[in-house]
């Protein structure tokens, strides 16, 4: 009986220990024209913050549970919220989205993803790495797909890019569908590829709004300027 204790105990230390952590992904992103750049996930069962790797300074939280976003600026005291909304979208004629996949190695394959036959991304995808992680990228896509169908309306015509509307829009799930991004390049040159991935010991003030900072609803402004 002594042992059978010992190891329920054993268990409930591990249980208590996978709580006490979070996933950390960094990532080296570069955009046309622009030194590469640091972005880091950091993501709980409850929250994801997005930042450039350094505590202290701006940084995105997603509240998984309540399906909004907040973009921190220190410099202005300022934090922006983004609701996640109903998105009624109206699709371009024809509008066709493609993903093919191709096996790399066992859990890893390349997903290619076209619109209208357009190559929008190349992306090295994995399987066996954080679902977790994986769906809260897609959560937050989602989060800010109503501000980004806006964009595209106040978009000129002949500017608009159907690889935007697909991947930030109507078919955000297409590039999470097998699992966690390793790489990713995109039609407009932009480049992401992992450089850390694993478990560390949770902090949560990292998932904290500051105090005292101005919040900024662009819905109720939009409302209110009606």
């Amino acid at each position: 009986m002594r042992h059978a204790w010992l190891w329920l105990l054993g268990l409930l230390a591990c249980g208590a220990a996978q709580a006490a952590d979070m996933i950390r992904l960094v990532y080296q992103d570069s955009d046309p024209g622009t030194a590469p750049y640091v972005t880091r996930m950091l993501i709980t069962p409850q929250f994801m913050r997005i930042d450039h790797g350094r505590d202290g300074e701006d940084f995105i939280l997603l509240d998984r549970a309540a399906r909004r976003v907040y973009s921190v600026s220190r410099d202005t005291r300022q934090i922006l919220l983004l609701k996640q909304a109903r998105v009624a979208a109206v699709l371009p004629h024809p509008w066709r989205v493609e993903s093919r996949v191709t096996p790399l190695r066992p859990g890893t394959q390349r997903q290619e993803i076209r619109v209208n036959g357009k190559l929008c991304a190349t992306l090295v995808v994995t399987g066996k790495l954080f679902p977790a992680a994986v769906a809260a990228q897609r959560e937050y896509l989602q989060v800010l797909a109503a501000t980004q169908w806006r964009t595209w309306q106040n978009t000129p015509v002949d500017m608009r890019d159907p690889c935007d509307l697909a991947l930030q829009v109507t078919d955000i799930p297409v590039q999470f569908a097998h699992g966690l991004l390793l790489q990713e390049q995109d039609a407009d040159g932009r480049l992401r590829s992992i450089q850390e991935e694993g478990r560390v010991p949770l902090d949560p003030k990292l998932f904290v709004l500051p105090r005292g900072y101005q919040t900024l609803d662009p819905a109720k402004l939009l409302a209110g300027a009606r």
